[in-house]
Parts: C-alpha cells; structure tokens; sequence
C-alpha cells in the first residue's frame, strides 16, 4: 500500500452494477460438525489470536443433512452477519447463466472487533490472505454517500463463502476503487495459488540444503511459467517440511566452470 489518499482506495458502487470489490452487510457462513469435537474458531472472541480473527457475533443453526447411507446427520450452520467484499470477477458476474445467483464474498474484520491481529503489518505487508482496507473520516465517507465513518479493517480469505446477488446488491455500503482491485485480485491469487512471494533473504537461507523433491503444482504464472515446488532437508529431519515454490521456464546447461585448484 502506499500513501495514496486514503478516500482513493474506495469510490460509490454502480447503482445498477455489482462488481467484485463491491462492500456490502451480508451473511458469510461456515458448515460445522455437531459432534463437539470441532475446533471452536473461528467463532468465539476467546478463540481469537493473531492468526485466527473473531468474526463478530454469529448464530448456530442445526441442519439436517444425508449421511450418504440413507440415513440423516446433523451439521451446525454457523452464520455471521458482517461487512463482506465481493471476490467474483467481472467477467462472472456480468457473464454468467441467468439462472446462476453466486457471489463469491469474503467477510471484513475491523481493527476494534480483532486487537490480537498483527496490524502493524497489514497496511503495507500483510500475511496471505488478507487485504487491508483503511478508515475513513467522516467528512471522506460522506463524500462517497456513506453516512458513518468506515473502520479501519481486513478482509479474510480464508473464511470466504457465497451468497446471492440479491442479498449483496441490495445492501451495498461502498467499494474499491478500480485501482486498489488489483490489490484484492493478488491477494486471492496469492493466497488460493502460491500462499506467498518470499523475498531475496529468505530464498538465500536454502543455500546448503539438500533438496529431496521437485514437484509439478500444474499451475501457470504470467509469461507463461510453469509453478514448481522444491522441497528441502531430509524425509524426517527438522526441516523435513522446507518448501519454496518458484517459477520454471526450462533449466539450461551453466556455462560457468567449476573453480579449479593449482597443485
């Protein structure tokens, strides 16, 4: 993030079109065991920690479903009503079956519902699988049509979810700009692909490992090129789990020499 304006990253939602990075109050749900084994996040505030957020307040619904063997299982609908970004591009909003009502959304976490979250990186490093949103001042709000003030906060991918056009259309607050949308799209990118760009050090620190498999991910980057995973140390060593994934082109001959020692 840089330090553009921060009324820039928002504009006003089309009033007739939904887009991805449209902002709007909607429910983001999660399908859960009722066996009481389940972990309890994220849900509780108690549960929160700095890589586990605290939703908001939610509901639990009992939901008779098949148990695959004729018979019936009980799962627990966890639904949380709270500000979510549109995740669908365009191009599947706009293109998509008539008859297709998804939207892909991810909820929005604000500053004062998760003080464990790590927000000293977020603004301009976040972990993958966040998108930081800045506040906005009541003045710069109200300048887009919005009558409150809008909290400092993030989106979270990893609790992404669907619900209807409908729902979302009609209940629209803002959304992002058309130059912070690539924002969004390389975080999703980034978290649903490759997790993460390690920079120049942390590739240095394999230097010296052994590597014990290369691995086709059958995903392709821009240029294009193929995504490969490397993996690091022994099978059950204490770095058994090293990994980076890179980008491959095709490996060709060094030309460099090996150094040679004089006698």
């Amino acid at each position: 993030m840089t330090d553009t304006p921060r009324a820039t990253f928002y504009r006003r939602h089309s009033r007739d079109r939904l887009s991805q990075g449209d902002i709007a109050l909607s429910e983001v749900v999660q399908v859960r065991s009722a066996s009481g084994s389940e972990s309890g996040g994220p849900g509780p505030a108690e549960a929160a920690a700095a890589d586990l957020p605290y939703l908001g307040a939610y509901a639990d619904h009992e939901l008779p479903v098949s148990n695959g063997a004729g018979g019936e299982a009980i799962r627990i609908l966890r639904v949380w009503t709270t500000y979510a970004i549109v995740l669908s591009q365009n191009c599947e909003v706009e293109w998509a079956n008539p008859s297709d009502s998804r939207v892909a959304i991810a909820p929005i976490v604000t500053r004062e519902q998760w003080p464990e979250a790590p927000w000293d990186l977020l603004p301009r490093t976040p972990p993958p699988g966040y998108v930081y949103l800045p506040p906005l001042e009541l003045a710069e709000a109200t300048a887009l049509g919005v009558e409150h003030p809008w909290p400092e906060s993030v989106v979270v991918l990893a609790s992404s979810s669907t619900t209807t056009r409908r729902i979302i259309k009609a209940r629209r607050l803002l959304s992002l700009s058309v130059g912070e949308l690539s924002r969004l799209q390389d975080a999703v990118a980034r978290f649903y692909g490759v997790r993460g760009f390690a920079d120049l050090p942390a590739l240095q620190a394999t230097i010296g490992k052994p590597i014990r498999e290369v691995v086709e991910t059958g995903q392709v980057i821009s240029g294009p090129s193929s995504l490969v995973k490397v993996y690091f140390g022994s099978d059950d060593g204490p770095d058994a789990d090293d990994e980076v994934t890179v980008s491959y082109w095709g490996v060709r001959p060094s030309t460099r020499r090996p150094p040679t020692t004089s006698s």
